[in-house]
């Protein structure tokens, strides 16, 4: 999964690398969460996925 954030250069896969990013730290966000006791925000997660996919849907009408 870590692997896959990477990004090898063509600016089509760099979203894909976001999108794995964000999937990672979600995972882990939520594990540590749970061991330290406290609630991964998944309203503020899904809030900045949104905004992720509104900033590419931009780069496609450019």
């Amino acid at each position: 999964m870590l692997l896959s954030t990477y990004f090898d250069g063509n600016v089509d896969n760099a979203w894909k690398s976001v999108g794995a990013m964000c999937k990672l730290f979600e995972n882990v966000a939520q594990f540590v969460g749970e061991k330290s006791g406290w609630e991964y925000n998944e309203k503020e997660g899904e809030a900045a996925r949104s905004f992720l996919e509104y900033v590419h849907q931009l780069s496609k009408n450019e």
